[in-house]
């Protein structure tokens, strides 16, 4: 940190002799300034770069459309952050500049808090269906793998004979609607919408790639107070023969957002998930909502956070993250 500072300060010092020079103190010039490994590329005159020098790193997250885009507490030393006055605009830009260019968010447990009232729901359907009772977790093993497996995994485990798959699907879509329609159920992870619209706002790309059916996926949404505007493509299971671990979801939504696979990042929550990422050659986050810390990363994720409340923009571009893609770029590269 100490080394940081005289950095700092040394870059600082340097534009106040070029400008003491011309005796222009409103003059702009292009300064580093370094602070717990981070390098901010400024082009502010010198008593905004003095500004910089002594500033927090949460105050710097502060600059920007006078709103907070999550703290900058720490950082790798390849990340860099430009800070931009423009001429027209008196308002402070912030761009991050880094190899991911969009992320893809899994729904059940990484946006929405549901992952409890689907295995309510399913359960309630084979105690409807076939006065059979089952006990909510034991659906935790198929979670993730679309409806079809999460309802037939239980079916083939407790050997249902009669068992139909639509009616036990629709069964179950009802049944769970009924429960999100619950004016006093609320299935928003706390900081999800903030936290995709922060990345949209520093220039990524984002879609969901879910496991689950479309009517599901719709109805999350709506009720978690996401829009249509939030993602750059929505992509749900109906149509896909091959779901997660395979990794079609997710090169489907890479490319309906028109972005190479080696250049997306995906927020997983469940084990099928974070294979499915892997096999599509994108870099993980995962998060423990469904799993603890230690059972998720037997699963590889490159960063492990409690939740999405608890991802910034600072692990989007954590060196381990970079690397994964910088390996994923190689991989493809060589493919071709």
């Amino acid at each position: 940190q100490i080394c940081s500072w005289l950095r700092s300060m040394q870059a600082a010092v340097k534009a106040l002799v070029l400008v003491r020079a011309t005796k222009n103190w409103s003059r702009t010039t292009a300064v580093t300034v370094h602070y717990q490994g981070i390098a901010f590329q400024t082009n502010f005159n010198v008593a905004s770069v003095c500004t910089l020098v002594l500033m927090m790193p949460g105050q710097l997250a502060q600059l920007g459309a006078g709103r907070c885009v999550r703290p900058f507490t720490a950082a790798g030393p390849s990340l860099v952050h430009k800070y931009r006055r423009s001429r027209t605009r008196k308002r402070t830009e912030l761009q991050v500049i880094q190899a991911v260019k969009a992320v893809i968010f899994d729904m059940d447990g990484v946006l929405t808090n549901s992952e409890g009232l689907p295995r309510l729901a399913a359960a309630s359907v084979f105690k409807k269906l076939h006065q059979l009772e089952v006990q909510p977790e034991e659906f935790i093993p198929f979670g993730g793998m679309g409806e079809d497996r999460f309802l037939g995994g239980i079916a083939k485990k407790y050997g249902v004979r009669d068992y139909d798959p639509a009616a036990a699907k629709q069964c179950f879509f009802d049944s769970y609607i009924s429960i999100i329609n619950d004016p006093s159920i609320s299935i928003a992870y706390p900081g999800a919408v903030d936290f995709v619209r922060t990345c949209r706002a520093a220039g990524l790309k984002t879609a969901v790639g879910s496991s689950a059916e479309q009517v599901k996926v719709d109805a999350n949404l709506t009720s978690a107070g996401f829009s249509a505007s939030d993602f750059d493509a929505i992509v749900a299971a109906d149509t896909f023969e091959a779901i997660k671990p395979a990794p079609d979801i997710f090169l489907a939504a890479a490319q309906l957002m028109g972005v190479d696979p080696e250049d997306c990042l995906v927020v997983e929550d469940a084990p099928a998930g974070i294979q499915a990422a892997r096999n599509a050659g994108m870099p993980v986050i995962g998060v423990t909502t469904t799993l603890t810390e230690e059972d998720l990363r037997q699963f590889g994720p490159d960063v492990v956070r409690l939740d999405i409340s608890h991802i910034s923009l600072m692990d989007i571009t954590s060196p381990r993250v970079q690397r994964s893609a910088e390996n994923a770029r190689r991989t493809f590269t060589q493919r071709q």
